[in-house]
């Protein structure tokens, strides 16, 4: 089981708009939020706000939002876990240690998806660890 601190951590240090615009999507500034064309759905006005503020995301046509860890389930289609082990892998992690997932990260054990169609397997594999693998049960 994942410990309440790291995933607090994770959802209070990830700056979400810099997150969801690293991962392709285009964002705008309207306000005190961000707006772009959702990522899960064939979008052709802006539906998807993202709050600086809040953290957190939304699509108003699909109904979804939430979370970074909420984002990157849906994005990259992982479960909780492998979200909290891939911000805890890259430059969007938490800070921390490094040590043994490393060997995981250059095994390609996070190459999924949009993840590495995205080109962030090689950032990740070159951004220092931020949790040990015993932090993460």
């Amino acid at each position: 089981m994942i410990p309440q601190e790291i995933i607090d951590r994770i959802k209070r240090d990830t700056n979400l708009v810099e997150y969801v615009q690293s991962r392709g999507v285009k964002l705008t500034k309207s306000g005190k939020e961000y707006r772009g064309l959702c990522p899960f759905h064939d979008d052709k006005t802006p539906s998807f706000f993202v709050s600086p503020v809040m953290n957190l995301w939304n699509c108003f046509v699909c109904d979804i939002g939430g979370d970074v860890l909420k984002f990157v389930q849906a994005f990259d289609k992982v479960s909780f876990e492998e979200a909290v082990e891939l911000l805890c892998a890259g430059q969007w992690g938490v800070e921390g240690r490094r040590q043994e997932s490393e060997v995981r990260i250059q095994k390609g054990e996070f190459r999924r998806g949009k993840w590495s169609q995205a080109g962030f397997s090689g950032r990740v594999a070159s951004a220092s660890l931020r949790v040990l693998p015993q932090d993460l049960q």
